[in-house]
């Protein structure tokens, strides 16, 4: 019988319930903010930024409590306190202050169920995960109540059943972790993640629902920016979850490695749906040249070789502006400049994150991620203004 080493319990789980509940910490948001007086189409951008990026964060979160990551589980749990404020103000500037403090409440508790599942379950205590789950159950009835009085035109059957897969997904990830089936654990990491975009459209708009990461575009603008969003959120945040595991050593990355490949596939699939099979197997080149060059940059940063390293630089500056240009060739609405400078940033944090890992700088390296995963929605936002003005007719605005 394998045994699961899980960090103190007691500890972990005072600093993630007092993170969620204060939401202090060093730097600034995690999530660039929450609050505003954000309506329609950004309102549910806002959402489902925030809410993937919760879902990345207390998943991550969890796992790392299984793995004995000491350094970065309280990290993670200090982002899920400043995304909670975030959501909590983003909740509020829709359905008003008292419904977002309250909904800021409920987040907190829903985190410390999860934790204390988590440490039951990874310490081998049956009736304590037994217990958390019922707990999860309780609190799933309070919260579909909360919700039919704040947003009455939200079918409490939607509520409780969207509630049901999230908590599903978060249980499935901590048991695979558990019982160490790498693969499952980072299949529900990235289902978990997808999930909260269907949640972020439901709360902005009523009843909506974000595309697959599958399919094609959607022949709505809103969708269409929904689905590119998603894509490269999920994108950022799988390339540093597969650079710090290739760091650490960890035996999960290659299953990460595997969620990757097939977000990179799917981000092939929505160009291609655009501008035709070729232009998606050009992109999936460049795309993949790039990822290789961070895992090279990566490894050269191990071993000290300045001259890989430099090597592994200028093969990602050269992305940044082949990408940029390719894009731009195929979309004359697209600034080549405008863009590259946009993949430039983002590259860069993603090396920057590596670098602060490196010089075991926690803070440094999870505000590198965290920005990466925020530009991800300007170069996915850029995109799909883009090209749904290239493409009028076939992303025309709903009536």
């Amino acid at each position: 019988m394998r045994t699961v080493k899980v960090l103190a319990a007691g500890a972990l789980v005072a600093l993630a319930l007092a993170a969620c509940s204060s939401g202090k910490g060093s730097g600034g948001s995690a999530s660039g903010g929450g609050s505003g007086a954000a309506k329609g189409a950004d309102l549910r951008i806002q959402f489902d930024k925030q809410l993937g990026e919760h879902a990345i964060l207390s998943v991550a979160m969890l796992q790392d409590m299984i793995n004995r990551q000491p350094a970065a589980a309280p990290e993670a749990a200090l982002l899920v306190g400043r995304n909670t404020d975030d959501l909590g103000a983003s909740f509020g500037s829709a359905f008003g202050t008292s419904a977002g403090n309250q909904f800021k409440e409920q987040l907190k508790n829903q985190v410390g169920i999860l934790v204390r599942y988590t440490v039951a379950k990874g310490g081998g205590d049956q009736p304590g995960a037994a217990k958390a789950l019922k707990d999860l159950g309780a609190y799933q009835a309070q919260f579909v109540t909360f919700m039919a009085a704040t947003a009455p035109k939200l079918p409490k059957q939607a509520v409780a059943s969207d509630l049901k897969q999230q908590f599903a997904g978060m249980v499935a990830a901590v048991d695979a972790s558990v019982r160490h089936d790498q693969a499952q654990a980072a299949s529900q990491f990235a289902a978990v993640y997808e999930h909260a975009f269907t949640t972020g459209s439901a709360l902005a708009a009523v009843g909506g629902d974000a595309a697959p990461r599958t399919g094609a575009l959607s022949a709505k603008p809103d969708d269409l920016r929904t689905t590119l969003d998603m894509q490269r959120g999920e994108q950022a945040a799988l390339t540093s979850l597969v650079l710090g595991k290739a760091i650490s050593g960890a035996p999960d990355g290659k299953a990460f490695g595997a969620e990757l490949g097939k977000n990179t596939q799917a981000l092939t699939q929505s160009v291609a749906s655009v501008y035709g099979r070729a232009a998606g197997t050009k992109f999936k080149t460049l795309w993949n040249d790039h990822l290789s060059a961070l895992l090279n940059y990566t490894a050269a940063k191990a071993t000290g070789d300045q001259g890989k390293v430099k090597k592994s630089q200028a093969a990602l500056a050269s992305f940044s502006d082949s990408l940029a240009g390719f894009l731009a060739g195929a979309n004359p609405s697209l600034s080549k400049s405008e863009l590259a400078g946009l993949l430039t940033k983002q590259v860069s944090q993603a090396a920057g994150a590596v670098d602060a890992t490196y010089a075991k700088s926690t803070i440094v390296a999870t505000s590198a991620m965290a920005g990466a995963y925020e530009q991800s929605f300007t170069i996915g936002d850029t995109l799909a203004a883009a090209i749904a003005k290239q493409f009028p007719d076939k992303f025309a605005p709903a009536n």
